[in-house]
Parts: structure tokens; C-alpha cells; sequence
């Protein structure tokens, strides 16, 4: 079993969810600037792959608005569509919608980054090796800081559903609770493995380095598509659904209302995007 995807999970709809807080024209026609300054942190690149960058964003963009936003439409009405007869399949579903979405943006990126490191120097080789490890780091020092935090997890899911304008009642708390003890175990079993991102980045610049090497197109490309490889049934995820099934069916009339409406606000939202850039 793969750690990597309960956390996924649970970050996807984090960061779902907050996305469509930002969904507007201001933001979204700003999304490809947002995107290469992203990119820009990772080493100290030169004019021109400043510009370099500055066009593959411009490309994502127009793709994502002519491609993919109908599609994050359609996951959005599938959301605000959940309703007492909610079932972890139906949650499963839903979190396969969302990864198809993901590797889709990340399939995109991949040919640009591989043609694009070829030219690299070795200096910046480095830099970006560094930038991966302070990442690195920094996730460890919050996931310490997560493991002192009481209820970590009930706090997680109260932030998200108070997002979507649901304020969660004591039987769904303890619900979650549940889930948080029965989490810790499996969490603590020693076949559950975690995702290594230390061994992923240490990988990455073995292969950056030798990029001037016959195959090192295909052997960067496997490596990136680490990311794009289907969650597995874990325990973990299948109680992960069944949760987020038990609560989206146990709403009362108000809590669903709320729900809805908010969903409702974020596919105005989209519509509006999508309407000025189709």
C-alpha cells in the first residue's frame, strides 16, 4: 500500500476546492504568469528561458481553456450532484475524475520539460536539486508539526467542509475521529509504505546530470509519469471514501443547501471563464 495516496487524496480536495475559491476572470486570465513565475523559483535561468518559460505557459493556458475547463465543469456538477444516496463508490469516481484532470496537466508539461532541460547548465542542474530538497524538508518539518497537532485530521476536514459552507455536526465529527484512530494504525503497519520524494529527487538529478546522454529523453519521461500512476485500492483509501460518503449522505436540509449553493457559486464562476475564453 501506498501512503502517497490517502495524503493525495485528502490534499486533492483541499486544493480543489480552494482553486475554485480563486476561479475568476482576474485570476485565471492571470494563470500562465502565475504558472512561469512558479517555474522561475526553481533555478536562476537566463532571458531566454525566461522566455522559454513564459511561452510553455502561455501554451498551457490556451490549452487549458479550449481542452480541459468543460471537463472541471463536469466535475463540479458531479460534486454539487452528491447527495443521501451518496456511496464511496460514487466518492471514488469522483477522485478518478480528478486524477484524469491531474495527469492531464502533467502530460502536458512533460515533453516542454524534457526538451527544455536538455539545455540546462550544470549549475542550475544543481539549483533545482536543492530547490526539490528544501521542499523536501519543508514538507518533513510540517508533517512533524502536523503529528504534535491533537485531532489533526478533524481539524483538516471541519476547515474544508466550513469551506463549503458546512458546519459539521457532533455524529459526523466522530465519524471522522474514527477514521483518524483506524488512519494512525494503518499508518503505523509496516507494509504500508510512504512515497519516498527524497529517493525521487535524489533520481531526478542523477538523470538531470546525464541529460546529454542517448536516452535520457525517455528515461526523464518515465520518471515524471511516477506521478501519473493510478492510486491503489489501499485500505486507507477505501475507508477515505466511505467517510466522505457518510458525511455527504448524513447532511440535514440546511448543511445540503449550503452545499449546493456553494457549488453553484463555483460553476457560475466557470462559466463565466469559460464562456470569455471558448
Amino acid at each position: 500500500m501506498n501512503k502517497k495516496n490517502y495524503r493525495a487524496l485528502v490534499l486533492s480536495f483541499l486544493l480543489f476546492f480552494t482553486s475554485c475559491s480563486l476561479v475568476g476572470e482576474w485570476w485565471y486570465e492571470r494563470l500562465d504568469k502565475i504558472i512561469a513565475n512558479y517555474f522561475y523559483e526553481y533555478a536562476e535561468f537566463d532571458k531566454k528561458q525566461k522566455e522559454e518559460i513564459k511561452n510553455i505557459s502561455e501554451l498551457y493556458h490556451d490549452w487549458l481553456s479550449k481542452k480541459e475547463l468543460p471537463k472541471y465543469r463536469s466535475l463540479l456538477v458531479e460534486l454539487r450532484d452528491l447527495d443521501e444516496t451518496t456511496s464511496d463508490r460514487d466518492i471514488e469516481n469522483i477522485s478518478t475524475m480528478a486524477e484524469q484532470r491531474f495527469i492531464a496537466s502533467n502530460n502536458f508539461f512533460h515533453p516542454y520539460i524534457i526538451d527544455f532541460s536538455i539545455e540546462m547548465t550544470d549549475e542550475q542542474v544543481s539549483q533545482i536539486d536543492q530547490h526539490f530538497k528544501d521542499i523536501v524538508n519543508k514538507r518533513k518539518e510540517a508533517e512533524k508539526e502536523r503529528k504534535k497537532e491533537e485531532n489533526s485530521t478533524l481539524e483538516t476536514f471541519i476547515r474544508i467542509f466550513k469551506f463549503l459552507k458546512i458546519d459539521l455536526n457532533e455524529e459526523q465529527k466522530n465519524k471522522i475521529i474514527d477514521f483518524s484512530i483506524k488512519a494512525e494504525e494503518i499508518d503505523k503497519d509496516p507494509d504500508f509504505s510512504d512515497f519516498d520524494q527524497a529517493k525521487w529527487t535524489k533520481e531526478l538529478n542523477l538523470i538531470l546530470v546525464d541529460r546529454k546522454l542517448t536516452g535520457f529523453e525517455s528515461r526523464l519521461d518515465k520518471h515524471l509519469k511516477v506521478f501519473n500512476e493510478p492510486r491503489d485500492e489501499s485500505e486507507l483509501n477505501k475507508r477515505l471514501n466511505i467517510l466522505i460518503a457518510e458525511i455527504i449522505s448524513s447532511l440535514d436540509e440546511k448543511q445540503r443547501k449550503n452545499y449546493k449553493q456553494r457549488i453553484d457559486f463555483f460553476i457560475r464562476s466557470l462559466d463565466g471563464i469559460i464562456e470569455n475564453y471558448i
